[in-house]
């Protein structure tokens, strides 16, 4: 049956629907269809502070997996992100936000022993020596 909608003089039919990602991995799973695989460990979990800084956090992402480190951005929302992390054998925990975005820096916290350094984003060098410890 589908839906008709009119897009300026032409009509069209279509047929939308929505699957959650975690069912649809699930039953992939289940049916064979994606090979069981170990999960892959991440090096830094990147905090996105609040604020509109979507742009900033790719920068950021992009600038982390080019100095060879795995990397993913979550929202800040209930649960400690260092706590995550701990939880999870995470051990770098990076803070952006939007006063972050405007100074061109990342906010970096070693998870083991709690020590955070402001870092700009364009001192590469920097940025993977406070990651080597």
């Amino acid at each position: 049956q589908g839906i008709v909608f009119a897009s300026g003089e032409r009509t069209s039919v279509g047929v939308g629907f929505r699957v959650d990602q975690t069912k649809l991995r699930d039953w992939m799973l289940e049916s064979g269809l994606l090979p069981a695989a170990a999960p892959v460990p991440l090096d830094v979990m990147v905090c996105v502070m609040g604020g509109n800084v979507a742009g900033y956090v790719c920068r950021v992402l992009a600038v982390l997996r080019g100095i060879k480190l795995r990397a993913m951005a979550v929202s800040v929302i209930g649960q400690s992100p260092i706590a995550y992390c701990i939880e999870n054998g995470i051990p770098f925990c990076a803070f952006v936000g939007p006063s972050d975005a405007r100074g061109h820096v990342v906010t970096v916290k070693r998870v083991r022993d709690k020590h955070q350094q402001i870092i700009v984003l364009a001192d590469t060098d920097t940025l993977a020596s406070f990651m080597a410890t």
